[in-house]
C-alpha cells in the first residue's frame, strides 16, 4: 500500500478544502453569468429585428394574442406557414429560454 502525499496531487487537480471548491467554482459561474447577459442581449436584438419585419395584420394576431388570448387566429395563421410570425414566435421562445438563463446564473452567484 502506498501512502500519497499532497505534492503527487498538485498536477491532479485534488481539492483539499471546499474554499478552493468555492473560488473555482465563483470563477465558472462568473463566466457563464456574462455569457447569458450576452446570450440576452442577442435574443433581444433578434426580437427587434424579427418584429420590423412583421406585418400590420400579423402584429395585430400577437397582439390578440397576448391581449386577449386569442389563439385561434394565432394558430391558423401558424397552420398557413406564416414564416414572419414563425420566426418571431421562434425568437420569443429563444427569449424566454434565455430569460431563464439569466435567472438561473444570476442566483447561481448569490449562492
Amino acid at each position: 500500500m502506498k501512502l500519497y502525499s499532497k505534492d503527487d496531487f498538485k498536477n491532479k487537480d485534488v481539492f483539499w478544502n471546499q474554499a478552493e471548491v468555492d473560488q473555482i467554482s465563483q470563477k465558472y459561474n462568473k463566466q457563464g453569468l456574462s455569457v447569458s447577459v450576452s446570450f440576452f442581449i442577442l435574443s433581444i436584438i433578434a426580437i427587434t429585428y424579427a418584429y420590423d419585419y412583421l406585418k400590420p395584420k400579423q402584429k395585430d394576431i400577437l397582439y390578440n394574442l397576448i391581449k386577449n388570448f386569442d389563439y385561434n387566429s394565432y394558430i391558423e395563421a401558424l397552420k398557413s406557414q406564416d414564416k414572419p410570425l414563425i420566426l418571431f414566435s421562434i425568437a420569443l421562445v429563444f427569449l424566454l429560454m434565455m430569460t431563464h438563463s439569466l435567472i438561473y446564473s444570476i442566483r447561481k452567484m448569490n449562492n
